[in-house]
């Protein structure tokens, strides 16, 4: 029943016409970033590292969410134009390998908040997608989401030397071009300010990239390794959308339509909200657990989830 749930409704969406990318945006966004990237460095060998520092740290958070669009072929799959398009934003963007994000990636969204099958409940300092009180948890929350680029990085090329996917001595000449590029934009300020600026940017985009991803799982059901949900069960209730405006969708590329991202990860995400409706209703017409929350909300419940807030007790509790 689930299978055929899910069939029609991608039919349903399919003659709406959501599946339909379009390239030249990626593009125009990519090339928005590069400019604003430059308003960054200006900031900085200005006298001001640490703004050029958040700035810098706003284009990061955008490239990789360019990035993640062109991860899951949202402007067509198997062109050679969309491997170094992902090279562009990732390996020379960001410093980090596409090759190991889409492989990281690809195996989170078949199984997300699935014990022992989601990478993404794997994290350096223990599991960070559940509140506990050991050091190795608030270590977690508190070094590991901020800097969480450099932990991509290593993993990064853990990835290429293991595994040595399609193209990828390209991808180290090119990771190592994005850090003589950055060197090089360091060697104009002074000692002090690279380290800001250094520190400001990592932060910030951890930071930002954290606010994103966190809503979309944390605090979620979590299955257990023997437990075997369906494609949609799993898909819808592992997920929460986070519901708002204009300018929440682009802060958060997107992704806080969530449900529907997850169901259908190829539909460019400019058509996630005209489907959000649609798929709202299929879903609870059928009794899968949709979960839409406004921003408050959705943050409430993930520092709940990660025992970074406990709600005031009721009076005689």
């Amino acid at each position: 029943m689930a299978s055929t749930d899910y069939a029609d409704l991608r039919r349903q969406l399919t003659e709406q016409g959501l599946f339909h990318g379009r390239p030249l945006t990626a593009l125009a966004s990519a090339a928005v970033m590069v400019l604003l990237g430059g308003l960054g460095v200006w900031l900085a060998v200005r006298g001001f590292p640490y703004l050029g520092g958040l700035v810098f740290g706003v284009v990061s958070t955008q490239m990789a969410l360019i990035g993640h669009d062109l991860g899951h072929g949202q402007f067509g799959r198997g062109k050679s134009w969309t491997w170094l398009a992902r090279v562009g934003a990732g390996n020379l963007g960001l410093g980090v390998s596409q090759s190991w994000w889409v492989d990281k990636h690809n195996r989170h969204h078949a199984s997300p908040n699935h014990e022992g099958k989601d990478p993404d409940l794997l994290q350096p300092f223990g599991d960070v997608s559940r509140p506990g009180g050991t050091w190795k948890h608030r270590l977690g929350v508190a070094v590991y989401l901020p800097f969480q680029a450099i932990n991509a990085r290593i993993s990064s090329l853990k990835f290429i030397f293991r595994e040595k996917p399609t193209g990828w001595q390209v991808e180290l000449a090119v990771m190592a071009v994005h850090f003589a590029i950055y060197a090089f934009l360091l060697s104009f300020l002074g000692l002090l300010p690279a380290l800001i600026f250094v520190v400001t940017h990592q932060a910030m985009f951890g930071i930002y990239n954290s606010l994103i991803f966190a809503t979309n799982h944390k605090g979620m059901p979590i299955f257990g390794p023997d437990e075997r949900p369906d494609f949609m069960t799993i898909q819808v209730a592992t997920s929460r959308n986070v519901m708002g405006s204009p300018i929440v969708d682009w802060v958060m590329g997107g992704l806080n339509y969530q449900i529907e991202h997850h169901l259908f990860p190829t539909m460019p995400r400019h058509r996630l909200k005209d489907a959000n409706a649609a798929v709202r209703t299929y879903c609870r017409e059928r009794g899968y657990d949709y979960t839409e929350e406004n921003v408050r909300e959705s943050y409430r419940d993930v520092f709940k989830a990660l025992g970074l807030f406990k709600p005031p007790q009721r009076a005689g509790a």
